[in-house]
């Protein structure tokens, strides 16, 4: 069976979903321009080799109702030939792009093809494409009854399993203080790629996430309110608990992404291509690049298969020096070995999480996980 595999994978900074965001000004299907151009200008791919480009977009009204993911092929100036569709499962959008590019490359119909996800909440507003009428029908309602908005499903989870408001804020906080430590030792720095201001292109509009809440804490969180109007729904879920606020709940952003997925067999010649032009390092070489402020921005020099996908966020375990995971399916059953990535040592991992983590293996995620997809990066330098 033919294997899939991701080799690089960039994104926009994020920015705040609302008027003074910082991305706010870029019109969606240009932010998402932008992540295209850089993730093939990178790797050194040339565009009209591409055989589709699959982006997910929640949002298609608006500035994102003409599918967004082909004007932005457009706007990067692909060729025209280039296909491209845009994807909507709410919010597992982007990542079904990325399946589906997955399943077309084993399938055999591609060979190398680009999964990418944009949303603009501050220019194109959440619920904008419903408006004031029935997405569900009279034969969903007869089925169902009254259908709650997502955000009093969420009060009833956390009902359901009585998760307290100082519980989730106290997750919040740790997730944003996590997050906030990963940006100051760089680990975001190869995966974001930043955007130009569009009244200027020669200065930047953003290129950092606005969106890490620096320093918050559960009691500052605490004292904001509950974000959905839990009181219109008392009387059919009198337990209601209110907990839900802008503090714990999943932020209004604004965003680009775009993931290059490959066959194997394509991925071998764009690695002896890599090899070719960028020669291994020496052992003193390779530890003073890989060891250092976070991952430097690098090319894909190595890779695991990939079966099914699963994404990890903000907060992505790390398998080695300079090595981190970006896309991994967990699975029971013993681990994989990597593909000879260019310098992985046991002892890099070890230092990180110990005596017991080795290469192949996943770092701190919980036990009887396989990871069956990686990236492993090296660093080089850029192109003048």
């Amino acid at each position: 069976m033919r294997r899939a595999v991701i080799v690089d994978a960039v994104r926009s900074p994020m920015g705040r979903g609302k008027s003074s965001g910082q991305l706010a000004g870029v019109h969606p299907v240009d932010l998402l321009a932008g992540a295209l151009t850089q993730l093939l200008d990178r790797n050194g791919v040339d565009p009209g080799s591409v055989d589709d480009v699959l982006t997910g977009c929640v949002g298609q009204a608006g500035e994102q109702s003409g599918t967004p993911g082909r004007q932005a092929v457009l706007a990067a100036e692909f060729p025209t030939h280039v296909p491209a569709t845009t994807i909507e499962r709410k919010c597992g959008s982007g990542q079904q792009a990325v399946d589906f590019a997955a399943h077309g490359v084993v399938a055999g119909a591609y060979d190398i093809a680009i999964a990418a996800g944009v949303e603009s909440m501050s220019r194109v507003p959440m619920g904008a494409a419903r408006g004031t009428s029935d997405p569900h029908g009279p034969a969903v309602r007869e089925r169902f009854g009254e259908l709650v908005p997502q955000g009093i499903s969420a009060e009833l989870v956390a009902a359901r399993w009585k998760l307290s408001r100082g519980e989730l804020d106290e997750y919040s906080a740790r997730s944003h203080e996590r997050a906030a430590r990963a940006r100051a030792a760089g680990e975001f720095d190869a995966e974001i790629v930043p955007v130009t201001d569009p009244a200027d292109p020669d200065s930047l509009a953003a290129s950092r996430d606005q969106t890490i809440r620096e320093g918050s804490t559960p009691a500052a969180l605490g004292q904001l309110s509950p974000a959905f109007d839990v009181d219109a729904y008392r009387a059919r879920f009198p337990e209601l608990p209110g907990v839900i606020s802008p503090g714990n709940s999943s932020q209004i952003t604004d965003g680009a992404s775009a993931l290059l997925v490959l066959s194997a067999e394509r991925a071998d010649e764009l690695l002896r291509a890599v090899q070719r032009e960028y020669p291994a390092e020496t052992e003193s070489q390779h530890e003073q690049t890989q060891v250092g402020a976070g991952r430097p921005r690098g090319r894909a020099v190595g890779y695991l298969r990939v079966d099914v996908l699963v994404l990890l966020a903000q907060e992505r375990p790390r398998v080695g020096v300079g090595v981190s995971v970006v896309v991994v399916v967990v699975v029971t059953g013993r681990p994989t070995g990597f593909r000879d990535g260019g310098g992985l040592r046991s002892r890099g991992c070890a230092a990180r999480y110990g005596p017991g983590a080795r290469p192949g293996r996943a770092g701190t995620v919980v036990a009887e996980v396989r990871v069956l997809g990686a990236i492993v990066w090296r660093p080089h330098a850029r192109r003048g």
